[in-house]
């Protein structure tokens, strides 16, 4: 494709000609030349008087953070366990940095994340030397924190989504206002659809009241998780209009099935005739230009996977486990052809059992067990009756177990992830998917096979975050011939394989499974399904970069 202007190409929202020279000279500079900003966190804290952990950012990490000063809007994507949460403390601390070295005094900063996370988010960020007051609880515990809290002594605010619709919070926002200019929104999935409550207040907050605040980050490691209009939704809080329309991305990106309609728009002022459009109203069947999209984003976007961060990484191992039905579930199947049935049987059938005779998956999990004890597995199980089933059958067996989920108090699920990361626990059956670090753990076994990859990285990574050395195992315990099969096919080929393609992140653990099939059904079945399916910069020097952005900023 032959590009003559880079405006014509390149989403640019309100970035200069220089700004936008920067961020290519930024984005097209190799990771070890920006290793002399490695120690910013700590720079900054000196700087302020305060104290840091000895921490340097990985040369990967630093993009982000030097990058996010020059848009002042801006998209981490990176997969879980690459080190999201140090990234947006690196941007808001080099901001503070560069402010106070202009004679400025830095805005103060709202963090936004889940419920889980919000004790763990301050924690890291305070050892930076960085303090965010936590907002936990209802809207009269969050009042009371305010109006008995001097904030002279903090940066600013960590809250969970639901608290920003609080009128704890709400009152004390709209009276303070003027001291916010910088937010970080964890886990953004939240905003993938603009009919909720919170996805309006947060657009409010964002964009509209008191014009709004000006630099605002983005995490989320599963930015496409279900199509490509979670991009839309999200970055119109982030950076509303840079994306025009649904339209741009419908008639850009999208391949839709169904019959196909006539529609009628007039034509623009010098042509006032009707124009004929044919349209496909039907469900996205495929995707085209996922490259395009992804470099038409490039100054505001940023999504990478492991191999992103080094060369040498550990062995990660995608084991398939195919079982069998038994006569009675494949029976039951053909009626109902659910998966959640065969797995968790009573959510179907009230009286049905989930035992070592009735279901040949918890049979071969549980002998599965004893072979891999030495690796402290963890048991993905979504189905909470299901999990209590498993949890008796290892106890039987003689295994110290707990169970996670979404029952288990924020203080009781501290102290089994601790009790576990001591070895005083042997298993933990679980289905949260986030805000967890169990590195004492080296194998994941799926019960369950959630039919979202994004969902299925954000499990993986409650092993493996900022882990680079140790070799991490992950057993799909699948039927064969079921629903849950012909998930794991569907989603290697097209969701997993257009979210890579949109994302630039290279992840294939579905279509690793799916390789493994080769060998139950062969070859060539598998190959007539996946038919049918399917330059250096020299980068400036720290001065130079201290005088460009006191020419930008």
């Amino acid at each position: 494709m032959q590009l003559e202007k880079q405006e014509d190409f390149y989403l640019v929202g309100q970035l200069s000609n220089k700004k936008q020279a920067v961020l290519d000279k930024i984005l097209n500079t190799p990771d070890k030349k920006l290793q002399g900003y490695g120690k910013r966190i700590q720079e900054a804290a000196t700087y302020r008087g305060k104290k840091s952990v000895d921490i340097t950012l990985m040369n990967a990490q630093i993009k982000p953070m030097l990058m996010s000063l020059v848009t002042k809007r801006f998209f981490i994507g990176d997969k879980p366990g690459l080190g999201k949460t140090v990234m947006s403390a690196a941007s808001y601390a080099n901001y503070q940095y560069n402010m106070l070295k202009r004679g400025q005094t830095p805005k103060k900063i709202i963090v936004v994340t889940t419920s889980a996370h919000v004790t763990g988010f301050s924690n890291e960020w305070s050892s930076y030397g960085i303090n965010l007051l936590p907002l936990l609880d209802g809207s009269v515990k969050i009042e009371r924190a305010l109006k008995n809290t001097d904030l002279t002594e903090y940066d600013g605010i960590i809250i969970n989504w639901d608290g920003l619709k609080t009128n704890g919070f709400l009152d004390y926002y709209l009276r303070n206002s003027d001291e916010y200019g910088y937010a970080v929104l964890d886990e953004t999935s939240t905003l993938t659809s603009n009919k909720s409550q919170t996805y309006k207040v947060v657009d409010n907050l964002i964009n509209k009241y008191n014009g709004g605040i000006e630099r605002v980050i983005f995490l989320n490691g599963s930015s496409f998780e279900k199509n490509i209009f979670d991009f839309y939704y999200q970055f119109q809080v982030l950076h509303p209009k840079l994306i025009p329309n649904k339209k741009f991305l419908e008639d850009n990106y999208v391949i839709r099935g169904g019959k196909p309609v006539n529609l009628m728009k007039l034509g623009n002022a010098g042509n006032r005739q009707k124009q004929v459009m044919k349209r496909y109203l039907g469900d996205i069947i495929d995707y085209k230009n996922q490259e395009e999209l992804r470099e038409k984003l490039k100054y505001f976007y940023m999504a990478r996977s492991k191999r992103d961060y080094s060369d040498d990484l550990p062995e990660y191992v995608y084991v398939l486990h195919g079982v069998e039905m038994s006569p009675k579930q494949r029976r039951e199947f053909k009626k109902t052809k659910s998966v959640t049935a065969l797995n968790s049987p009573k959510t179907s059938d009230e009286k049905a059992k989930l035992t070592v005779a009735t279901a040949p998956k918890l049979a071969e999990i549980l002998e599965f067990v004893d072979k891999v004890a030495d690796d402290r597995p963890l048991l993905y199980v979504y189905n909470k009756e299901s999990q209590k089933t498993i949890y008796n059958e290892l106890k039987k067996k003689g295994y110290k177990v707990a169970i996670l989920n979404g029952e288990v108090t924020g203080e009781e699920k501290t102290n089994i992830i601790d009790k576990f990361n001591s070895y005083k626990l042997d298993v933990i059956v679980f289905n949260i998917t986030r805000a967890l670090n169990i590195p004492t753990s080296d194998r994941i076994i799926f019960y369950d096979i959630p039919t979202m990859p994004e969902t299925t990285n954000q499990i993986k990574g409650r092993i493996d975050r900022n882990n680079y050395e140790d070799t991490k195992l992950y057993d799909f315990f699948c039927y064969l011939d079921s629903q849950e099969m012909k998930n794991i096919i569907e989603l290697a080929y097209f969701r997993e394989k257009h979210g890579n393609a949109f994302t630039g992140q290279e992840d294939f653990t579905y279509h690793k499974i799916v390789d493994q099939l080769s060998h139950i059904y062969g070859k060539q079945v598998m190959d007539e399904i996946s038919e049918k399916v399917e330059e250096d910069i020299d980068f400036f020097d720290t001065d130079e970069w201290e005088e460009i952005i006191d020419g930008i900023m």
